[in-house]
């Protein structure tokens, strides 16, 4: 049990800001201390003798920035970084930047703060990351039973869990049949929280002649997304995209799937076809890593080889146990390496987990494992 609270450093130059996020952090019992800071500068000279445990940053402010405040917290302190973002594509660019550059996560700056549900939804997102970075949080593994009977899933249902989720597909006819005769392989990607900083440390070094198709759900909104697939091509040897609707599922190309969209693959013509769907979230998610290696699973069958990486929570924990059984070629990133244990670290208590490595080894197991 842990004794100590969480002290948190706010450092934000809108005084309205600094006392919103002030006002959400006090409410929780877990968190002992706020201190806040106007901007960068006076953030790093209350650090010379101020050492919270976590510090949320926003990202344009005078003096100093946010990612020059970043880069000086990183190299001096050591301290873990939640950056304040905006969903606009500058502030999505920034904020993959940051992350690149070792920030832990990222929560959405207010657009209108005096939105109830929007403060709900906020305040919900920054305790629970806090309380995950922080290690103050425990997965909780609830072993999956399939046979359990769940009420059918409602046309106006705005989520589902696993179970659920697969009663869609049987009833919406969409589950592949396993009968494309692949020449290569299916890598699929599930990741969460820290996953920037981590695909950029895989995805780069996946080799050119790679035979596979990458296909990566990374929780994002869809502006972050692209961005993403975009810094990711500029530094890689695969072609790395954005995926789209109904396209073709070709080798040696990277598929990042769209925020707030599922992926799913199709059959035509005795090739594969990428489907975006919005179909309910899956356990909270949209893009889903259980939809993900669903699909995967049934489409490729042996051909399919699973990766589930570092997250919050327990998604595509359930649905890469489908991957094994099928090819026995599934790899978690191991605690070390992670920003938050949380989806890997579920997969391997559930037994759906080949090989447990870390960062620097998921690569070379990716190619050893690849059909020549």
């Amino acid at each position: 049990m842990v004794s100590a609270g969480i002290s948190v450093l706010v450092v934000d130059d809108s005084i309205f800001l600094r006392s919103f996020l002030t006002k959400i952090l006090t409410s929780d019992p877990l968190i002992s201390e706020v201190k806040t800071a106007s901007d960068g500068a006076a953030a790093i000279e209350l650090l010379a003798t101020y050492k919270p445990d976590i510090i949320t940053l926003d990202i344009e402010m005078p003096r100093m920035n946010g990612l020059e405040t970043l880069k000086v917290i990183k190299s001096r302190f050591k301290i873990p970084v939640l950056m304040i973002s905006s969903l606009t594509r500058k502030g999505a660019s920034i904020t993959i930047n940051a992350l690149e550059l070792g920030a832990e996560d990222w929560i959405q700056k207010p657009e209108n703060a005096f939105d109830m549900a929007s403060q709900e939804d906020l305040k919900k997102d920054l305790l629970q990351k806090i309380r995950y970075i922080t290690k103050r949080s425990e997965v909780q593994v609830t072993p999956f039973e399939p046979k359990k009977f769940v009420e059918p899933l409602r046309p106006d249902s705005d989520n589902m869990n696993n179970i659920q989720f697969k009663e869609h597909v049987i009833k919406n006819a969409t589950k592949p049949t396993g009968s494309v005769r692949l020449t290569f392989n299916i890598v699929a990607i599930g990741i969460s929280t820290g996953g920037p900083s981590a695909l950029n440390k895989v995805v780069p070094l996946l080799p050119a002649d790679l035979n596979a198709a990458v296909i990566i759900v990374q929780h994002m909104p869809a502006t972050f997304t692209n961005v993403l697939s975009e810094r990711l091509n500029e530094i890689s040897k695969m072609k790395v995209k954005e995926a789209q609707d109904d396209e073709l599922l070709s080798k040696g190309t990277v598929y990042v799937i769209p925020g707030d969209k599922h992926v799913r693959l199709k059959e035509v013509n005795g090739q594969l076809k990428i489907c975006l769907d919005k179909f309910p979230k899956i356990g909270g998610f949209r893009p889903s890593a259980e939809a993900l290696f669903y699909y995967v699973a049934e489409a490729a069958r042996k051909n399919a080889i699973g990766v589930i990486m570092t997250g919050m929570g327990s998604d595509g924990s359930d649905n890469i146990g489908m991957i094994k059984r099928y090819s026995n070629k599934t790899i978690a990133q191991d605690e070390a390496s992670c920003v938050i244990f949380g989806m890997p670290k579920v997969a391997i208590q559930k037994g759906n987990v080949d090989y447990i490595l870390p960062l620097d080894k998921i690569v070379d197991k990716i190619c050893e494992l690849v059909i020549k």
